[in-house]
């Protein structure tokens, strides 16, 4: 309807404003700043913080409703690799379930994100994509339909009625490959919009002046034509406003990446030379230390052959000393042992001469007494 679209164009509006502000302002902030590098992680962290206990409320809102009422929910295409024939285009679901797979297909979009924007600042020193991605996210998170039902309390009709029909992807679209906008098909018309819609009173009467089916037919195919000539008029905008949106981020993205690789580049050959300076120092410094060790060793080597030698000589001289007076030890004692054995011999000779005396002067007075 034409609220709606209104609505849609407003978002597109707001969403292109908001990244052409941050962007103004970041372009006059020092992004290399340690200070701004800082605050613009704590912002992007308190976003993070923010969405998890979203995801948290809306879980809880999910599990107390506990909606267990079946929804039919059309398979979404792959533009790349068409399903085989006779694949159903259908499942069927519960709203609670069907509410669940959506918080968790949103909560891994948020951390490929992340990811990607992680690879962004740390890698690419990019900072402002901290701050658009959180505005961005933000904002998606108040269009959310399920924002708007478990947190606002919209009734699920019209727009938030399930399945919600999901957005058409520019690129794709560009190359006549979304098959989003058709991957849900539009909610049945009611008597009261057919009533109140003065197109479809026009296309009546005009059915109903003609008077053949060659008149119809032509009445058919010029409102036909008219139809697309509107849908493309209303579609311009939006598509004008997501390509402008988008090609802000890029050149933004393309910028910063730019910059970043031009500073690595101009700073490559300074790194280069103090590399080969360091290198080259290293190895001096490592030639003077081998020198230095290979002195220490040598010297070491001939004091330990000095000491050695002279703690052999003074072995030496020791041991000969020891053996000379051990030499005249023996001499002396052999000498006082053989003075003391010629002694015990000639006091043995000279007692047995005088027992032999005796015993011949007790021989001879016994043959004198006897004879």
């Amino acid at each position: 309807c034409y609220s709606n679209r209104k609505l849609k164009m407003f978002g597109s509006f707001r969403d292109m404003a908001a990244v052409m502000a941050i962007m103004s302002y970041m372009k006059n902030v020092d992004q290399d700043d340690p200070q701004v590098k800082l605050i613009c992680r704590i912002v992007y962290g308190v976003y993070l913080v923010i969405v998890a206990v979203y995801h948290f409320y809306i879980t809880r809102q999910i599990e107390k409703a506990n909606d267990q009422r079946k929804i039919k929910i059309p398979i979404q295409k792959n533009p790349f690799s068409p399903p085989p024939e006779g694949a159903p285009t259908e499942e069927e679901k519960t709203v609670k379930d069907y509410d669940t797979d959506l918080l968790i297909q949103q909560r891994k979009s948020v951390l490929t994100n992340t990811a990607i924007l992680a690879f962004l600042h740390f890698k690419m020193g990019s900072t402002s994509p901290l701050i658009v991605s959180t505005a961005m996210g933000l904002l998606k998170l108040t269009d959310e339909p399920l924002t708007q039902l478990h947190i606002f309390k919209r009734p699920a009709e019209g727009k938030l009625e399930r399945p919600f029909k999901p957005e058409p992807n520019p690129l794709l679209k560009m190359f006549g490959m979304d098959g989003g906008a058709d991957a849900t098909p539009a909610a049945p018309a009611t008597e009261g919009s057919l009533a109140d819609s003065s197109t479809t009173r026009a296309v009546g009467e005009e059915l109903a002046g003609a008077d053949d089916e060659d008149e119809e037919e032509e009445v058919v195919e010029e409102i036909v034509e008219e139809s697309e000539d509107e849908a493309t008029e209303e579609a311009a905008p939006t598509a004008s406003t997501v390509a402008a949106d988008a090609k802000s981020v890029a050149d933004s993205v393309a910028q910063d990446v730019s910059a970043k690789i031009k500073s690595v580049a101009d700073q490559v050959p300074a790194a280069k030379a103090d590399t080969e300076k360091t290198v080259s120092e290293m190895k001096s410094d490592a030639k003077e230390t081998v020198a230095e060790a290979k002195s220490a060793a040598q010297d070491g080597l001939d004091s330990a052959k000095t000491a050695a030698q002279e703690n052999l000589d003074s072995a030496k001289s020791t041991a000969q000393d020891t053996l000379d007076a051990a030499k005249t030890t023996a001499s002396g004692a052999a000498a006082s042992a053989k003075s003391t054995v010629q002694g015990l011999v000639d006091g043995a000779n000279g007692v047995a001469e005088e027992a032999v005396a005796s015993a011949k002067a007790a021989a001879g007075a016994v043959s004198e007494s006897s004879a």
